[in-house]
């Protein structure tokens, strides 16, 4: 089992948080604690073994971010995560593994409308597994009831997670590890559908390599490579974010950082459709398929990078 965590005890917060949550922390101009070191030890009650946080504080990050434990450092001999006890699983997991069974290690479920908290003065949508009561209403009290807060993640509505284990999976696993969306269920590789092909199913995750962006007064064009064909004609397919859903999330810096690099940049996007539309000018008049986002939590923008 990896020594890699989902979520971790944040000293400084008082609260259990993902690695996505305190990255969301670090970046966001409207967090009490943007900018700021913080500490995280194990999620677990009986160990404080301190946990370093991975592609977290880092604006380009090519390993997703997690929590690690420093090499140095060992887990509490009670701990869940102790050397021991993790060879007992392992040798459990292997015997379920035997008899066709396989724990899931990605995501179970993503919420379109996810449950929102306040932290550090932000609201934040944050990660949970069902048996956390810390992200249901009630009140987190410290360093208590961390057994609920395992190293688990079964629901989200954080997409970059759900993109980042799809691109970091193996091929076994994207094909195994299964995946709700709005009542759908497939596996993680059957959600995944190029732009291009977006016709032949609705509900899924779309991505494409983005060919341009144009910077407006009012936000950003995106312009994807991906594009459709109509009475014998290419017509694009476009995306435009405004201004104003980038500074209501908070999260401007990440975005005019990637908008504006000169990367090679794709973009995931769920819970939208693309449209035909009719743009008119002074000088001319043309079709475009533009795809509508109110949401920045359902969409993802990335380096291009090799998949598995």
């Amino acid at each position: 089992m990896s020594e890699t965590f989902k979520r971790a005890y944040c000293i400084e917060l008082e609260e259990f948080v993902s690695p996505y949550t305190a990255r969301k922390l670090y970046f966001n101009t409207n967090s009490e604690v943007k900018g700021q070191k913080l500490n995280f030890i194990c999620p677990e009650e009986n160990c404080n073994v301190e946990l370093v946080a991975v592609s977290i504080t880092k604006n380009e990050y090519i390993k997703p971010p997690h929590f690690r434990i420093k090499k140095s450092e060992k887990h509490n001999i009670k701990c869940f995560y102790h050397v021991e006890n993790i060879k007992k699983r392992e040798q459990e997991a292997k015997r379920v593994k035997k008899e066709g069974k396989k724990e899931q290690e990605f995501p179970m479920v993503f919420k379109l409308e996810g449950f929102t908290k306040k932290i550090a003065g932000i609201e934040v949508v944050d990660e949970y597994d069902d048996n956390d009561d810390s992200v249901k209403g009630k009140v987190t009290k410290p360093r208590t009831n961390r057994e609920k807060n395992r190293n688990s993640v079964s629901k989200t509505s954080v997409l970059k997670n759900i993109v980042d284990c799809y691109k970091s999976g193996t091929k076994e696993q994207n094909n195994e590890f299964m995946l709700e969306i709005a009542g759908k269920i497939k596996s993680y590789n059957s959600f995944f559908k190029r732009l291009g092909w977006y016709f032949q199913e609705k509900g899924l995750i779309y991505y494409s390599e983005i060919s341009e962006i144009k910077k407006y007064n009012t936000g950003y064009l995106i312009k994807f490579e991906d594009y459709q064909m109509k009475d014998k004609k290419k017509v694009n397919m476009n995306m435009f974010l405004f201004n104003d859903l980038i500074e209501v999330s908070g999260d401007k810096y990440e975005y005019e950082n990637l908008l504006n690099s000169d990367k090679k940049l794709e973009l995931y996007f769920v819970g939208a459709w693309p449209e035909l539309k009719l743009v008119k000018t002074d000088k001319c008049e043309f079709e475009v398929f533009e795809i509508e986002i109110n949401n920045l939590n359902h969409l993802y923008i990335t380096e291009v990078n090799k998949k598995k």
